[in-house]
């Protein structure tokens, strides 16, 4: 487990392949909060500026349906991103169980909803998966996280050849990832790119 001055951490939940995300309490009021830390001990430049881009896009953006930002805290040779803790959980982990379509809908709407908000700002997530798609089954709240990616501009492109085996440019989730953000179409990214991987 980290430690965080100012914050508890009180149980470890995801180890990715940049990045690690811990459950904890915020010392200052007692808030439940989600921290998403580098996993390096001498994180690239890359890898910094992914986690603060992630921040500068959440801070700026006011939209209920995505997990607001608490602040960006120095951790070690890097950053520490701290976020909000609606007590949900992925997607990913919810869908296992069977899901009615009365159930399954409202989720559905939600994210949809979120994405036009975001797309009006001009903000693309380019990394739309279930485990990006945070739900508080309890109060039915649904929240978009995961910034890392994002731009804020109404197209952008991808490079042409980027994706292959093992190679290390591609941004995103190939199994959720729309033809034109792999870089084999000419086409530029836009706001369908979120729309597809949702599909």
């Amino acid at each position: 487990m980290i430690e965080l001055p100012g914050y508890q951490i009180t149980s470890f939940l995801i180890f990715g392949v940049r990045t690690s995300i811990y459950r904890g309490i915020r010392e200052l009021d007692q808030k439940p909060i989600i921290v998403k830390a580098l996993n390096s001990d001498y994180p690239t430049l890359e890898e910094i500026a992914r986690l603060r881009q992630e921040y500068i896009i959440l801070e700026n953006v006011a939209c209920p349906g995505i997990i607001k930002p608490y602040g960006l805290e120095k951790y070690e040779n890097g950053y520490a991103l701290i976020l909000e803790d609606i007590g949900g959980k992925s997607l990913s982990r919810v869908v296992r169980r069977k899901y009615s379509l009365t159930k399954y809908l409202p989720i559905a709407i939600a994210i949809a909803d979120t994405l036009e908000e975001l797309h009006k700002m001009p903000i693309i997530h380019k990394d739309i998966k279930p485990s990006n798609i945070i739900i508080d089954e309890g109060t039915g709240e649904v929240r978009l996280t995961d910034f890392s990616i994002a731009s804020r501009l109404a197209f952008t492109n991808a490079t042409p050849g980027q994706v292959g085996e093992g190679d290390r440019n591609l941004k995103g989730t190939l199994a959720y990832m729309s033809p034109e953000q792999t870089g084999r179409m000419n086409r530029s990214i836009d706001y369908r790119t979120d729309f597809y991987s949702l599909g």
